[in-house]
């Protein structure tokens, strides 16, 4: 490498990180909702390890129930309105063709 190149080398920017792509944005932010819900468990709750993780078990299965098309994030939060009456996302959040 010549003097020359060695000099153009050093003026070029250094190539920007790839910005994160949409799943792992998502994986990302499941796996931080699901660590306070986690820890919200133990700290608050008590619940060990054998309870959190029936609890991290059941929210794959949740996962995966709407991921496999079977139930839309819309289904759960009614059907929790009508068992509990708490609403997780108000019902004028909801857009037309929203499934998940």
């Amino acid at each position: 490498m010549n003097r020359q190149q060695r000099r153009s080398k050093a003026r070029r920017k250094p190539d920007k990180p790839k910005p994160a792509s949409r799943a792992d944005m998502v994986n990302l932010a499941y796996d931080v909702v699901l660590l306070f819900a986690m820890t919200t468990l133990h700290d608050k709750y008590g619940f060990g390890k054998t309870r959190l993780l029936d609890f991290n078990r059941y929210i794959q299965s949740a996962m995966e129930t709407v991921a496999g098309d079977f139930a839309s994030i819309i289904d759960l939060n009614e059907t929790l309105c009508e068992e509990t009456g708490i609403l997780v996302f108000q019902r004028e959040q909801y857009r037309e063709g929203t499934n998940r």
